[in-house]
């Protein structure tokens, strides 16, 4: 296959932009499908993954469920496009340098990511912003429909639709939903609500997968299992356990809202100075005070921005959108922090606690 240029993610629209969310910021789900009678890529030589690869991309390019496809060579991404991927589709797992045969599909819209050879033949990336989880489960059945036409996945009658990691056969569809609760994480009670969904099969945990630290006070919910359960539940188990985190973390806002907690009022008033003034920061540091410059918008506390520019830093901020936005030799260099400080001191300037 011919070389393809770098990725520009900036061409493609940004599943934050104009995103007004309070609680639920966004969900993704993830499909992964194997071509029967082939092997697992991990267990494939060169020229087999070449041939699979060929196989899907061709199969893609004919789905009619698709506005259009842009394919890059694993091979040919830097450590820098592979993170601005992860971070675009807010895909959970890291991608890692790529072998020879992994191929990356991306829909014009920037709305959907296609993995080809990476842990399975086949990963389908969506990234919803609109509560709306059937509709993206649909988009991806689509595009997964299209390719089965011409290349029949692996499927068992026992065990589902087969994949390289035992756990995910079954559906194979993960799902994951971002929710900001600061007030939860403030009041410090967020081990109840683990323990009354923990017959749910779902998981709580962190942007870094440590459920102990809730960088920028982002919790991730997600499916434990997806063999013996069907998409319809595994949705449902998602959809009604962030509809009672919500309903707890508004009540919570709404009692700290009346009582103008003087506590919480004190953390946002120095989240307001770190992003104002200072030198250098990092992006665990810079998630943490923006968490808190959002919560204090809502409550009405701060004036100078709104929830849609405050969520599109939440994202902006990231190294390798950061990095790709102020120059790329920035990445990975002490330099990048000081950039994110000068950014926010930018940003930041016009606002003020009126609590």
């Amino acid at each position: 296959m011919e070389k393809t240029p770098k990725i520009d993610l900036p061409a493609f629209k940004q599943p934050w932009e104009k995103n007004t969310n309070s609680i639920w910021l966004a969900s993704t789900l993830c499909l992964h499908r194997n071509i029967n009678k082939f092997h697992f890529p991990n267990r494939l030589d060169v020229e087999k993954r070449r041939l699979v690869a060929n196989l899907i991309l061709g199969a893609l390019r004919g789905s009619s469920a698709l506005a259009g496809l842009i394919t890059y060579s694993g091979e040919d991404l830097s450590p820098l496009d592979r993170d601005l991927l992860a971070e675009h589709f807010l895909v959970f797992e890291p991608m890692k340098d790529s072998q020879h045969g992994h191929y990356y599909g991306i829909e014009d819209t920037g709305s959907l990511l296609i993995q080809v050879n990476a842990k399975d033949h086949l990963e389908l990336h969506t990234v919803e912003v609109a509560d709306d989880l059937e509709k993206a489960l649909s988009r991806l059945v689509a595009v997964e429909r299209d390719v089965e036409k011409k290349l029949p996945f692996s499927f068992s009658q026992q065990f589902g639709y087969l994949t390289s990691d035992p756990f995910q056969c079954g559906t194979a569809l993960q799902v994951c939903a971002y929710l900001h609760i600061p007030a939860l994480v403030f009041r410090g009670i967020l081990a109840q609500s683990f323990e009354k969904e923990s017959q749910e099969g779902l998981s709580f945990t962190s942007l870094q997968g440590n459920p102990e630290d809730l960088i920028g006070d982002l919790l991730v919910i997600r499916n434990r299992y997806t063999i013996g359960v069907t998409e319809e539940v595994i949705l449902s188990a998602i959809r009604n356990t962030v509809l009672r985190i919500i309903m707890e973390e508004k009540a919570f806002r709404l009692k700290m809202q009346e009582d103008k907690d003087d506590r919480a009022i004190d953390r946002v008033s120095r989240a307001i100075g770190i992003l104002q003034h200072s030198f250098t920061i990092d992006t665990g540091e810079s998630l943490r005070a923006l968490s808190l410059l959002k919560f204090g918008i809502e409550l009405g506390w701060i004036k100078g921005m709104g929830v849609e520019e405050v969520n599109e830093i939440f994202f902006d901020c990231r190294r390798a959108h950061l990095a790709k936005a102020q120059g790329r030799e920035l990445y990975g260099s002490p330099q990048l922090n000081k950039t994110r400080a000068q950014m926010f001191r930018e940003r930041a300037a016009s606002i003020e606690l009126t609590a």
